[in-house]
């Protein structure tokens, strides 16, 4: 092992568990363009991202652990990781990952993404899963017809309602929790291309599983516009009237929230009734130390 590689290693592991308090300990429970009415996005130093992975190719990488839940616990560490996509890591990026070490990987994206960029998996994985979310069924649409009928922010709330109320979805994000509720496949890594929408809602869910209130979790999906910094100013300088496709707003999220309300009535009823959560057993196996 590179020293280089070593002080990245202990970088991270360091940074992860100075958020925690020293006496706090986990219980593990084994288990089976703006449009209108949105504000322009800001984008940040990717640096102020808390708890982003030191990485040299991945640039939507985070653990989820240390966000506080509202009953002053904490997200354990090194156990849930949000991601973009997983194509262009360097080697060493791959021997970080192997490190955690990254036990299963969850793919969101559809099978022509996957063709197009197969993902690169560090050693470490014994899992691998492709569940495809093709929100609105994109792949059958030209997605510049739809940005020109509804607007920006009514193609992107559109996408952000399908993530909860098309079955297809529905179902994948319900074979999520089944694993994620599995100890034998923590570590788990989950993403997609960006890593803010179809993985954005998967974080989404897990952190209001975890009792995480809303600005927190709202404030973790906003991540992403400052970890994404430039990975598509290309596509955008080419075909700006497709920007709102690659940031995530709030009006999105809100649009998710309000379906979930529709669909069965609210949040915790939706994770509970239509994708199988256990909330209880996800905190009991997640949640650790104290305020």
């Amino acid at each position: 092992m590179s020293v280089f590689f070593a002080v990245l290693v202990s970088f991270f592991f360091l940074a992860v568990t100075a958020c925690f308090p020293r006496s706090g300990r986990c219980s593990r429970t084994k288990g089976g363009e703006n449009g209108p009415g949105s504000e322009p996005v800001s984008i940040l130093d990717p640096r102020e991202v808390p708890r982003r992975l030191p990485l040299a190719k991945g640039r939507n990488y985070r653990d989820l652990g240390g966000i506080r839940a509202s009953d002053g616990r904490r997200i354990a560490p090194g156990r849930l990781f949000r991601t973009d996509d997983m194509h262009s890591l360097s080697p060493g990026d791959l021997d970080f990952l192997a490190s955690i070490p990254i036990t299963t990987v969850i793919d969101f994206r559809s099978q022509g993404e996957v063709a197009r960029h197969p993902d690169k998996l560090p050693h470490s994985v014994k899992n691998h899963f492709i569940f495809p979310i093709v929100p609105g069924r994109l792949e059958l649409w030209n997605p510049d017809e739809l940005l020109r009928a509804k607007g920006g922010l009514g193609f992107m709330t559109d996408i952000y309602r399908s993530l909860i109320l098309d079955d297809n979805s529905i179902d994948v994000y319900r074979d999520f929790f089944l694993r994620v509720q599995s100890e034998e496949h923590l570590p788990l890594l989950f993403h997609c291309s960006a890593g803010k929408d179809r993985t954005g809602m998967a974080a989404v869910f897990i952190l209001l599983a975890l009792g995480v209130n809303e600005e927190t979790v709202m404030a973790d999906y906003l991540d992403s516009n400052t970890c994404l910094a430039g990975k598509y100013d290309r596509e955008i300088a080419l075909r700006p009237e497709r920007a709102p496709i690659f940031f995530a707003d709030p009006a999105y999220l809100h649009a998710a929230v309000a379906a979930m309300e529709e669909k069965i009535g609210g949040v915790e009823r939706y994770l509970t009734r239509v994708l199988g959560v256990d909330t209880q057993k996800m905190r009991d196996c997640f949640l650790c130390g104290g305020s």
